[in-house]
């Protein structure tokens, strides 16, 4: 996914005959962008979001318990990069797979939590090449 790109998260509570935007997501502040979004259970799951402004890029992480009818913001103070894919094995474990920039192509990072996404710790810095996270 395009980090300019604006992902819709959408839930249904009947099966699949009516869907409706989160509130998260149909009303994002501007400059605002998901680039990493998963979900354990219909209820539980976590989206990366970007802000770009002018000078600098912030980001966080959300985390919802009702299937994104409310949203919870995380401490994501140590990840370093754009995260481009995550994953959550557990309510506790997860993965973020992050890119920054460099002089010779892009420079990835494997991301891990063990406590719901609130910490995060470097497993493996400057990866090389195009990696990707699966299940």
């Amino acid at each position: 996914m395009d980090m300019g790109d604006l992902l819709w998260i959408y839930h249904t509570t009947d099966g699949g005959t009516r869907w409706r935007p989160s509130p998260f997501s149909a009303h994002p502040p501007p400059g605002t962008a998901q680039s990493a979004i998963d979900f354990i259970t219909p209820h539980l799951g976590w989206v990366w979001t970007s802000q770009y402004s002018a000078t600098r890029m912030r980001q966080w992480l959300r985390q919802t318990g009702d299937g994104g009818q409310t949203w919870q913001i995380l401490n994501t103070g140590t990840v370093s990069g754009t995260v481009e894919e995550m994953d959550f094995v557990s309510r506790n474990t997860g993965w973020a797979l992050t890119q920054r920039p460099h002089v010779h192509g892009s420079r990835w990072s494997l991301w891990k939590t063990v406590d719901g996404g609130q910490r995060w710790s470097q497993e493996l810095p400057q990866i090389e090449g195009s990696p990707a996270i699966s299940r």
